[in-house]
Formats: C-alpha cells, sequence, structure tokens
C-alpha cells in the first residue's frame, strides 16, 4: 500500500480503514495524523503521517496473519452494478 500523493488519494485510503476498523484497535488515534492533514490547506506528507500508516499497516497484517490460507474453498456470489455492490452466500 504505497502512501497517498494528495488528499484525494488520503481520502480514499481513510474510507479503507474505516472500512477495515474492526480489525485495527483504537483506530481514531492511529489515524489522527491523516485526518488532521486532509483539514489542512495544503498536503504535505512528513514524516508523522508515515508512522501513522506503517502503524496502521502493522494492526492490519497482523490480524491477517490468522489468516488460514490452507482452509476449504470458500464461493461467493457477487453481482455489482453502477449503483453499489452484492455480496450473497
Amino acid at each position: 500500500m504505497p502512501s497517498p500523493q494528495s488528499k484525494e488519494e488520503l481520502q480514499t485510503l481513510l474510507g479503507m480503514l474505516n472500512f477495515l476498523s474492526k480489525y485495527i484497535p483504537k483506530l481514531s488515534s492511529k489515524n489522527k495524523p491523516l485526518r488532521d492533514l486532509t483539514k489542512a490547506s495544503d498536503f504535505r506528507w512528513e514524516t508523522n503521517h508515515e508512522a501513522s500508516m506503517k502503524e496502521i499497516k502493522s494492526c492490519i497484517s497482523e490480524n491477517l496473519a490468522f489468516f488460514n490460507h490452507k482452509c476449504k474453498v470458500v464461493k461467493l456470489k457477487v453481482d455489482a452494478s453502477k449503483h453499489g455492490l452484492g455480496l450473497g452466500p
């Protein structure tokens, strides 16, 4: 996951992190520097933003470490349109 290069990319990243929030303990305190950057008038990615990003990536990868990729095959039925996405059993 590369570092965002613009405010729009950062907002996309924050949206994705919000989706993954149940896997990231104390997300609101960890992503505060990133949220503050969206409020700034000009976008400047600095070391504190990079540190926040690394900490969040670490939390995500630790949780994914418990995923058993050798388990049986899982089949998903999905549907997509211009109005949304759908997932069924």
